[in-house]
């Protein structure tokens, strides 16, 4: 009855037009409405003016279609005339015609509506899962938390690192400088389960996995990377962090929580050093920060999220009954 679909997936849109139901994009970066405001945040660009920030989209937009020129290619033959229809596939389907709903799944706390996005372009807040209420901690890990004041959360997530020892070495000599505890998360390869000393073990808990929901509640920073999600769920708890980015949006994201005032300036990983990682995680107790975040929380609660995105799809197919065929009630 309905598609969603992500940059990944810009073919189903052809198969909405075969099945003609709606296909609608959907974004957890801004990147698939033009704006005069910004540049499109995948590729590091600073703010090149309201004509050339407007004309990085075009540019997006035609890199996307020669990565997927192979698969149209392959389909020419059977799709034909679902080819043969006008319209971007990166902008999805609407079987009465015109442009679909585009829905934008990112907070308004950091990036505010430019006020140049045209009619379709919703945004909705990130879409949260909620805690899950049966979820207990590791013995050790509970027992972590117990034993002294919030500490600060450290891990890349999936961003492998090029010297995860050497990334690893310069985090606890960082943490050896300013005193602080921490949960060291060794993640997909950013980080090594290295060998704490002996007056270390009480101050830094290495970690393998844990849900950001049940945990970031319970530390006072977040040091990551700058993804989408790990940049919401952080800001979502009222928490200031420090964005270590590796490539595509996570620079945006990481200027983004700078610029809102809820954490310290980005620090590209590969750039990470005793010295400059010690002062960010000092600056990141600072009120100000602690403050910023927070304001951010308060915003991203009154968002619509996930269940006021499920409650505009019902008022969409309300508006476009014809659209949704075999929906029934």
């Amino acid at each position: 009855d309905l598609i969603l679909f992500n940059l990944k997936a810009t073919a189903m849109t052809l198969v909405a037009r075969r099945l003609n139901v709606p296909a609608l994009p959907t974004a957890l970066q801004p990147v698939t409405a033009r704006t005069r405001a910004f540049p499109v945040p995948l590729f590091g660009l600073p703010n090149l003016g309201p004509g050339l920030n407007a004309m990085s989209y075009g540019f997006f937009r035609r890199l996307m279609s020669a990565g997927i020129a192979p698969v149209l290619k392959s389909l020419k033959h059977d799709a034909q005339a679902e080819l043969a229809q006008s319209g971007s596939l990166m902008d999805g389907h609407l079987p009465p015609g015109g442009r679909p709903l585009n829905l934008q799944a990112f907070s308004k706390a950091l990036v505010p509506n430019p006020g140049d996005w045209s009619a379709e372009v919703w945004q909705s807040g990130y879409w949260f899962t909620e805690p899950d209420p049966s979820y207990r901690p590791p013995p050790d890990l509970a027992a972590f938390l117990e034993g002294g004041p919030p500490p600060v959360y450290l891990g890349f997530g999936s961003m492998p690192s090029r010297d995860p020892d050497g990334l690893t070495g310069t985090i606890l000599s960082a943490l050896r400088t300013t005193g602080q505890r921490a949960i060291l998360a060794t993640g997909w390869g950013g980080l090594t389960a290295a060998a704490l000393d002996e007056s270390m073990a009480k101050q830094i808990h290495l970690l393998d996995k844990a849900p950001h929901s049940w945990l970031f509640p319970r530390c006072s920073g977040v040091v990551h990377h700058g993804g989408a999600g790990t940049t919401h769920e952080a800001l979502r708890w009222g928490k200031p962090s420090l964005v270590c980015p590796v490539f595509a949006d996570q620079p945006f994201w990481g200027a983004r929580v700078h610029r809102i005032g809820a954490g310290p300036a980005p620090i590209r990983q590969k750039k990470l050093t005793t010295e400059n990682l010690a002062r960010a995680l000092k600056d990141l107790e600072m009120p100000t920060f602690r403050d910023g975040a927070e304001r951010a929380a308060r915003l991203m609660a009154s968002e619509p999220g996930a269940k006021g995105t499920a409650d505009q799809l019902a008022r969409y197919q309300m508006r476009y009954p014809a659209s949704f065929p075999r929906q029934a009630g």
